[in-house]
């Protein structure tokens, strides 16, 4: 640690009686304020300069006259000068003191300022979504996905009248409908043994149930009322509601 150098006694002495600079006199003050040994000898001079006076006050008074009485205008702005230094002294210390306090706090880890409590800590962190908010979420996202596969592109549009016009058929996303009765038949259903369509109902549970698994399903639907469509290997037969 580096050894402080202290305030030599002519700059305590200029110091006291007013003789510095602003300057020199900001530096002596910001020493004076974390040096207590030149803090003590400074107030020492003050003391001296104070008991001088006082003897010089009473050899005047022993000495009679009105002339004795009265002290020059030098010894007084003396006294204010000394007043005003050890006025200075004291604010430098106090601001010293309140440096020394301050300084802990600064040199506080990020670990140790972050445990400090703040107003905000104090704010409740959102709540989780229940499980039912994250279902109702993802029948939702389900329903949008449903209705964008529902919406026909321009072309498949045109595409579908012309099949209609040409002998009842339509077509949707690469599939061929025909008109057979009352329902339109996927081209690529075939009756096999034993294995019968799958019936879903519009807008019952079975339908919604099937429409969150396989979304296409709501675009083939628009086809007609009633359609018989293959999707995944599977046969479904989508009915009006009723």
């Amino acid at each position: 640690m580096d050894r402080m150098e202290h305030l030599d006694p002519l700059a305590l002495a200029a110091f006291q009686d007013g003789g510095l600079t602003s300057g020199e006199r900001a530096s002596a003050e910001t020493h004076l304020a974390v040096c207590a040994a030149c803090r003590d000898r400074l107030g020492a001079q003050i003391r001296a300069a104070a008991g001088r006076e006082a003897e010089g006050d009473e050899g005047r008074r022993a000495g009679g006259g009105f002339a004795g009485a009265i002290r020059p205008d030098r010894e007084m702005r003396r006294e204010l000068l000394v007043a005003a230094a050890f006025g200075a002294v004291l604010v430098g210390a106090g601001l010293w003191w309140a440096a020394d306090r301050a300084a802990p706090e600064r040199g506080a880890s990020v670990q140790e300022r972050a445990a400090i409590p703040r107003e905000t800590d104090s704010a409740p962190a959102p709540a989780a979504p229940s499980a039912a908010d994250r279902e109702l979420a993802a029948g939702e996202r389900d329903r949008r996905a449903a209705d964008r596969a529902a919406e026909p592109s321009p072309a498949e549009d045109v595409e579908s009248e012309l099949l209609a016009l040409r002998g009842g058929a339509r077509r949707v996303d690469g599939k061929t409908f025909r008109l057979e009765g009352d329902q339109w038949v996927d081209d690529a259903w075939t009756a096999p043994p034993g294995r019968p369509p799958l019936s879903l109902v519009r807008g019952t549970d079975a339908w919604r149930a099937a429409l969150a698994e396989r979304p296409a399903l709501a675009r083939y639907a628009e086809v007609g009322p009633r359609v018989l469509v293959v999707l995944d290997s599977l046969a479904f037969r989508i009915l009006p509601a009723p």
